[in-house]
């Protein structure tokens, strides 16, 4: 789906340009200037690369690290994609804290979000049946996720692997029969790998919050959160004025994590997801907290989603 907008093209999938048509929602966050990149970390089918592909389009070059931090890295400091795409948190598993420190400490931008869900497919060469499978292979995240399905076959053996893509793909190139990855449609469809079981994960709603990482910040006309971190003096009741302060701001907190400085043991970096109907409440409050504050910054200004937004649609689509 290609969109004119102030003169300029722009690229948008298809099933969120439908999604937005019809909750009448701004597209600001899901919109990208035609033929842009991103780097991701993983591998070609990874669920990342899926997650790039909702946020920017179908069109649009996907770059791969071997690393989060490697990622952000060549994002930052080699200048390698337009864009970045990197996991947040994920719904069974919880926050990645490590990503929160590394767009800290690499000074990027988020400028969006979207949720993913997690569906995971069973894979094999197309001349395979789940009787013929003897080893299935996949990052120990996807493992974990399928262990149900995964309990209910004696006869195979359970191997991880760092990266649920890269099983499929060493599936096809290496012509393995007898083996089976657990990965995304994405990762069969572009390996040619023939479906065996299809959404085997335990849990039906699993979903994947992703960032859209700038090297500058960004301001969309419709923004209504700020992920934000701080840190705060050592004495009683220091996080509990700033939660005060926020919440008698008419600022809601949604997300609130803590992350130690390792400079300085004892101390702690405090993550927060700020949501407010406007940005104007939220920069007339800004100077309030920033009081309470040691340190604080902003790691973006964005139009935020949520999970109920995607289960809301995909009842919608169905």
């Amino acid at each position: 789906m290609v969109l004119v907008l102030q003169g300029e093209a722009w690229t948008l999938s298809n099933c969120l340009y439908k999604y937005i048509m019809r909750s009448g929602v701004s597209s600001d966050l899901f919109l990208c200037r035609k033929m842009k990149s991103a780097i991701i970390q993983g591998y070609k089918g990874s669920f990342h690369d899926q997650a790039a592909r909702q946020l920017l389009g179908l069109d649009n070059e996907v770059i791969f690290a071997e690393s989060f931090e490697s990622q952000i890295r060549r994002f930052q400091n080699s200048g390698i994609g337009d864009y970045a795409v990197i996991a947040i948190e994920n719904s069974i598993a919880g926050t990645i804290l490590q990503n929160y420190n590394l767009l800290r400490n690499y000074n990027v931008h988020v400028i969006g979000e979207c949720y993913l869900k997690i569906e995971h497919q069973l894979m094999a060469l197309p001349n395979q049946a789940l009787n013929d499978i003897r080893l299935i292979r996949s990052h120990p995240m996807a493992i974990r996720q399928c262990y149900k399905f995964l309990n209910t076959l004696d006869h195979v053996k359970i191997e991880e692997t760092e990266d649920t893509a890269l099983s499929a793909i060493q599936i096809r190139e290496s012509n393995l029969e007898g083996v089976a990855a657990i990965a995304s449609h994405l990762a069969a469809e572009q390996n040619e790998l023939h479906i065996l079981q299809s959404n085997i994960q335990d849990q039906d709603y699993n979903y994947t919050r992703f960032f859209l990482v700038s090297r500058e910040p960004k301001l969309w006309p419709r923004a209504n959160k700020a992920s934000i971190w701080c840190t705060l003096d050592h004495t009683p009741g220091s996080l509990s004025k700033l939660l005060s302060k926020i919440g008698n701001s008419d600022i809601n907190l949604s997300q609130i994590h803590s992350y130690p400085v390792m400079e300085n043991p004892g101390t702690y970096f405090f993550h927060l997801d700020l949501e407010f109907e406007n940005l104007e409440l939220y920069e007339k409050s800004k100077s309030e907290f920033k009081k309470l504050c040691m340190s604080y910054g902003e790691l973006g200004i964005y139009e935020g989603r949520t999970i109920q937004d995607y289960i809301m649609s995909e009842k919608e689509r169905i």
